[in-house]
């Protein structure tokens, strides 16, 4: 084999380089990547929407209560979800808890409608169900990575906050001004639901649950 175009490596995969989808714990990486942005799309859908809709709806709310309110949950549910993770499955925590982030950001709008301390409400609701999803990640990649990979790969993976916050800011500012600040959250949460999907059907919370993973790869994590 034509070593320029593959090579065998020391997972006993053989594969072309550029063949990424290979390696099963790439696939859960770039899943994790874009579970990353869906986090922030939807935590920051609101504060690229706010200023519209408030002089949409004539209110003069306080935008940093609003905004904020959403990391009182965050703290109600970080600490304990390692433990939830571990209990009922790192992936089914996740998939949980992005579900509940992202048709609650489809709810906004109709929150924003009945006044500010619906939003207040949804917010507190939505950072409860994103509390768990970090510290899930985590204990994702200490059971898909070896030691010799997991920081890199939990790098990749937390590169999603950065592209999630630039996504959040460039569409949604986009979407506010040509279709309306309603459409950030159904496009977001939308998104959030479709990668629900996906997450449940293709990862598993280890190798061992993984039916597509090779022998090879599954003795090498």
């Amino acid at each position: 084999m034509d070593p320029a175009q593959s090579s065998k490596l020391s997972d006993g995969i053989e594969a072309p380089w550029w063949k990424l989808w290979a390696k099963r714990r790439n696939i859960v990486m770039l899943m994790a990547f874009f579970c990353m942005q869906v986090v922030y799309l939807t935590r920051l859908s609101l504060n690229v929407t706010v200023d519209a809709m408030k002089a949409d709806l004539g209110q003069s709310w306080d935008n940093e209560q609003l905004v904020s309110s959403f990391f009182y949950g965050m703290l109600v549910t970080q600490i304990p979800g390692g433990f939830l993770g571990s209990k009922f499955g790192c992936t089914n925590v996740i998939t949980v808890g992005i579900a509940g982030t992202s048709v609650l950001t489809i709810f906004t709008p109709l929150a924003a409608y009945g006044g500010a301390g619906w939003i207040i409400a949804v917010r507190v609701l939505q950072g409860m169900f994103q509390g768990v999803v970090f510290p899930c990640l985590l204990d994702l990649w200490a059971r898909w990575a070896p030691p010799s990979e997991r920081t890199n790969r939990v790098m990749v993976t937390f590169v999603g906050i950065v592209v999630g916050t630039l996504k959040a800011m460039f569409i949604g500012e986009l979407l506010v001004e040509f279709v309306s600040w309603e459409s950030v959250f159904y496009i977001f949460g939308g998104a959030g639901c479709l990668w629900c999907v996906a997450w449940f059907k293709m990862i598993r919370k280890s190798p061992d649950e993984d039916r597509s993973i090779t022998d090879g790869e599954k003795e090498f994590i």
